[in-house]
């Protein structure tokens, strides 16, 4: 009954992380398509809002309920190869996360408080989200290669 409480909880963490992850990329794309000032800056403050409510509320549930759930059944950290890389996968993703997007965003946001309809987008901006779409469609391949990990447990 535990355990399966908590794969109930990884599953919550999971739909979450991933729903936000991969929409917020989407959603930027279409703004930025628009090329109209109010719509990328709304859509870059709301990156950064549903980030830390999302990806952190489903990354703390995923890993919270990942440990105990990987005790609870008995396996370990280090032996159970597919564990161990699904570890150091989710947690190359999180230091992308922390220390590359997060302050990018925190400057994309600055950079477009300044934006209206008829803003002409920067050159500053442009580079910048092309830095944050790299490391951010980088970020996310690594808990998709989690994901398959822990699903299939292929070693």
């Amino acid at each position: 009954m535990y355990y399966s409480f908590l794969k109930g909880i990884h599953l919550l963490g999971i739909t979450i992380f991933f729903g936000n992850v991969i929409v917020t990329g989407i959603w930027k794309i279409f703004a930025n398509r628009t090329k109209n000032g109010n719509i990328i800056s709304f859509s870059q403050d709301m990156v950064n809002k549903t980030d830390w409510l999302f990806t952190l509320t489903g990354g703390s549930l995923l890993t919270a309920s990942g440990i105990l759930m990987a005790v609870e059944a008995g396996y370990h950290f280090i032996n159970d190869r597919w564990l161990f890389l699904g570890i150091i996968l989710f947690g190359l993703s999180t230091i992308f996360w922390l220390f590359q997007l997060i302050p990018l965003q925190i400057k994309l946001t600055k950079i477009t408080k300044t934006f209206n309809q008829d803003s002409k987008i920067t050159d500053e901006y442009w580079a910048l989200e092309k830095k944050w779409s790299l490391i951010g469609w980088t970020g996310t391949m690594l808990p998709l290669i989690n994901f398959y990990l822990m699903i299939f447990k292929p070693f």
